[in-house]
């Protein structure tokens, strides 16, 4: 099993679903008994998974103020508790939920009606199906011919 997965098993095990680093690297060495005579690197390589990989997040700070906790991205839960830890499927689904968020965020602003009109014009409409709309004019021939 990857780190990913080591870690995301043990987050849903626990209860709040969120884990100090401390607790993690003691659930690791009772379930995966390997680790312990494996030496320190491997707990480097568990801060190296927290930190950069975007399916876990940040979840608050511990009483003492000197550790946080750690949580799975809410885009990743489902797949995390299908067993499914694929790192890129992972991180896809992280940017994809954070860019609907952030464009929710916007949804109420004036900018709504312009995204509706260029979204009821799709380029692959047929021609008959596009109308335009035409501004009344006061402009004819007589204008332009008339000695002012």
């Amino acid at each position: 099993m990857s780190y990913i997965g080591i870690i995301a098993k043990c987050i849903l095990e626990s209860p709040g679903k969120r884990i100090l680093l401390s607790e993690l690297y003691e659930w690791i060495l009772t379930q995966y008994p390997y680790f312990r005579y494996r030496g320190q690197g491997w707990r480097n390589s568990v801060r190296h998974n927290l930190s950069l990989n975007e399916c876990f997040v940040k979840a608050g700070r511990a009483a003492n103020g000197k550790s946080s906790y750690w949580t799975i991205h809410p885009a990743n839960i489902e797949d995390f508790s299908r067993g499914d830890f694929r790192r890129k499927q992972a991180q896809w689904k992280v940017k994809s939920h954070d860019v609907q968020i952030f464009a929710n965020q916007f949804a109420p602003f004036p900018m709504l009606p312009f995204w509706h009109s260029i979204q009821s014009h799709h380029p692959f409409q047929s021609p008959s199906k596009i109308t335009v709309a035409k501004k009344p004019s006061n402009f004819d021939v007589a204008s332009l011919l008339k000695n002012d």
